[in-house]
């Protein structure tokens, strides 16, 4: 290989390799930095979320605590289990209009509440503030019976289920009514709008264009509607993620999973808070997720400009490496030229390159002593070259031709 060659390639891997390391050690340290960034900006975004949810049930507790010890309610919910299969009673119809008065308007400011129901001890609905669900409910078992049975002790939150009466998604949340001696005497029950947990989740600031908050349930089922999917979600969509599978063992953090899409993603796992909140016995588990192709795509740009500027220095390295290798092979290979021209006699050849200042005109100035001593070394012993040897006269050259 010649070494202008040598030259070029040489230099192009020295630099090649120096960017790269550089480049390298930079992009990684880069890439730790904004995927540590990426994370800690998720996670805080399911915490929020989480913080949402916790003070949205704590306020309800609180509100149906209060709702509980209401007067106009312990006054009227003994005329009301009285006159139930009376309705046309006359104190039963001013039971129902006391209560009316305060607890309509209160579902109608109320709006996470569709309706308010009120039991006798033995779990028969014997009123409800909403017209619609009077006519349905009243007189008859309260649809879900979790709620009755661990209503009548405490304020239970039951999971969202489907609803058979309504034919909808349906959240109840019940508690104890009693009377001044502590003894039951039914329970006051609120019944949710389920999708008031959508509302809460639809601001979607720090998520991006494919972030997403939702809730999984024991059962692996979505309690909330998914963001990607037109057709409701809610008890439907199953996710089996290890996101869900950590939430549901009491563990937080953030990691990088394949969603229930199989779509790569980062992802934000917790315990929703309603088992310790409300003492029961299943948990939500809040997940927050961005896509990874949108969450690092700052990253993506990194790497491509900095693969960018190494193609530009190669390039500038390559350019480079050409005119040193002319710089340094071009004298090189005129001295190589001289050196076989002397070598063919010819003496008096001029040897390029002496006034350069670089090893390369030492080399010149050196090779030309040795001509000037090779040149005296000749004159004294009287040699000459082939090309110095002295001309015939033109008859000497025909004598010597025929041996004349």
């Amino acid at each position: 290989m010649k070494i202008s060659y040598k030259l070029i390639l040489s230099f192009l891997i020295i630099v090649l390799l120096s960017v790269g390391s550089v480049g390298f050690l930079s992009f990684n340290v880069a890439k730790n930095n904004m995927e540590k960034e990426a994370l800690n900006k998720l996670e805080a975004v399911g915490v929020l979320k989480k913080d949402v949810i916790i003070s949205y049930f704590t306020l309800l507790k609180e509100e149906i605590e209060s709702t509980s010890v209401f007067f106009n309610i312990k006054l009227n919910l003994p005329i009301m289990n009285e006159y139930l299969n009376d309705q046309l009673n006359p104190k039963w119809i001013q039971s129902r209009q006391m209560l009316d008065v305060q607890l309509t308007v209160m579902t109608e400011k109320k709006k996470a509440i569709d309706d308010i129901m009120l039991t006798n001890k033995d779990g028969i609905i014997v009123y409800a503030s909403s017209p619609l669900h009077f006519n349905i409910d009243v007189g008859k078992r309260l649809v879900n019976e979790e709620a009755y049975v661990n209503g009548k002790e405490k304020v239970y939150l039951t999971d969202i289920f489907y609803n058979s009466v309504t034919k909808e998604n349906s959240q109840l949340i019940a508690g104890p009514i009693l009377d001044e001696q502590g003894n039951l005497m039914g329970l006051v029950v609120f019944e949710l709008n389920v999708e008031t947990i959508n509302q809460l989740f639809e601001e979607r600031a720090g998520l991006g264009e494919t972030g997403e908050t939702y809730i999984v349930a024991n059962d692996l089922l979505m309690r909330s509607q998914s963001r990607f999917i037109k057709e409701s979600t809610i008890l439907k969509q199953k996710v089996d993620t290890d996101s869900v599978k950590f939430g549901l063992e009491g563990k937080s953090g953030t990691h990088t999973i394949l969603d229930y899409r199989r779509i790569p993603v980062l992802s934000y796992y917790s315990q929703g808070g309603l088992k310790e909140l409300f003492g029961l016995n299943y948990e939500w588990v809040i997940i927050s997720e961005i896509d990874v192709e949108e969450a690092f795509s700052s990253i993506y740009h990194l790497r491509n400009q900095i693969l960018l500027i190494g193609l530009i220095i190669a390039l500038m390295s390559i350019m480079f490496g050409l005119y040193l290798s002319r710089f340094i092979s071009k004298p090189i290979q005129q001295l190589t030229k001289t050196i076989e021209d002397i070598s063919m006699g010819k003496l008096d050849t001029e040897i390029k390159g002496k006034e350069r200042k670089d090893e390369i005109g030492d080399l010149a100035r050196a090779f030309e002593r040795t001509i000037v001593s090779l040149k005296l070394a000749m004159k004294k012993t009287g040699k000459v070259t082939p090309f110095e040897e002295p001309k015939k006269k033109p008859e000497e050259k025909i004598k010597s031709a025929f041996k004349i």
